[in-house]
């Protein structure tokens, strides 16, 4: 907390689904503490610790602290109160209730998702203690404005168009493919990337592009950012921070995931997002000359 504080960071944006580890138990499956792995009622009971403990320490710092709660019916829906009046006491400042997305192959696939009766519900339960962030469900669109105030009713009514237009400035998904089946390719070694556009079924293959030559360090990233400036995304199974960084600051979401392009781009042009079980932690490389592909030396 004192190095958060120390680089000035103003607001802090912090999970909490349980402060009762009877009922946290149903929402966390384990906890690491170092090496050692807590499970269970212990494993709720850890993380419930450390969180109020944050909330504690940042508000000693006076930063501005954001709760974030996942409604999961039948498991927390009736604690969210509870959870309100908790975080009150130790002066956060705002609170977002957002329902649960039983992700298809997640831990969460089988969970219901609330209704919008329950969600009202819950959230009139939470506004006794906190006051709610209500123009955000999952989608990061507490990115607008600032924490602790909510938006204007005009901003909301375009924050709504944005969000389901299935087009924009950049309305194109590139994606490092072998074959053009599956997102199965390292950036750095992707000599051409297929770039997908909106079309009548969802989305449809616009072309094959080539990608600018390696060994220009990065020149190759700035010139691949120029190449791909009707991209809003590109699709990869691993690329470095260095490209990552250099795509996003021309708007380009650089996203590592691995399956089907097909499924992935059903989400995306659907106004979804990719989905939980194709994205993965990208593998690092073991040397400066290793290419990182996560398949051993030489890969």
């Amino acid at each position: 907390i004192p190095e958060i504080a120390q680089y000035r960071v103003s607001h802090v944006t912090l999970t909490i689904n349980a402060v009762d580890p009877d009922i946290g138990k149903g929402v966390y499956r384990w906890a690491r503490d170092g090496i050692r792995i807590s499970r269970g009622r212990d494993a709720a009971a850890l993380l419930i610790e450390r969180q109020l403990e944050a909330v504690r320490r940042l508000k000693e710092h006076d930063i501005v602290v954001k709760i974030n709660t996942v409604v999961i019916p039948g498991v927390n829906d009736m604690h969210v109160g509870t959870i309100a009046r908790t975080v009150k006491e130790l002066h956060a400042d705002i609170m977002n209730c957002m329902p649960v997305y039983p992700a298809p192959g997640s831990d969460a696939e089988k969970l219901s998702e609330p209704s919008d009766e329950l969600m009202k519900k819950v959230r009139s339960t939470a506004s006794e203690f906190m006051p709610q962030m209500t123009h955000c469900a999952r989608c990061r669109a507490d990115a607008i404005g600032l924490i602790g105030e909510d938006i204007s009713e005009e901003d909301r009514e375009e924050l709504g168009r944005c969000c389901t237009s299935k087009g924009s400035e950049a309305p194109n998904v590139a994606v490092a493919s072998l074959e053009g089946l599956l997102i199965n390719q390292h950036l750095g070694l992707a000599d051409e990337l297929h770039i997908f556009g909106p079309g009548e079924s969802g989305f449809r293959l616009v072309e094959k592009r080539k990608t600018p030559v390696r060994g220009a360090g990065d020149q190759r990233w700035h010139a691949l950012a120029e190449t791909l400036a009707d991209c809003r995304m590109l699709l990869v199974s691993f690329a470095g921070d260095r490209p990552r960084r250099i795509l996003a600051d021309k708007g380009i979401d650089v996203v590592t995931a691995e399956g089907v392009i097909d499924e992935a781009l059903s989400e995306l042009f659907a106004g979804r997002e990719v989905p939980s079980y194709m994205t993965c932690a990208a593998p690092r490389g073991c040397g400066s000359g290793c290419g990182g592909g996560g398949g051993g030396c030489g890969a």
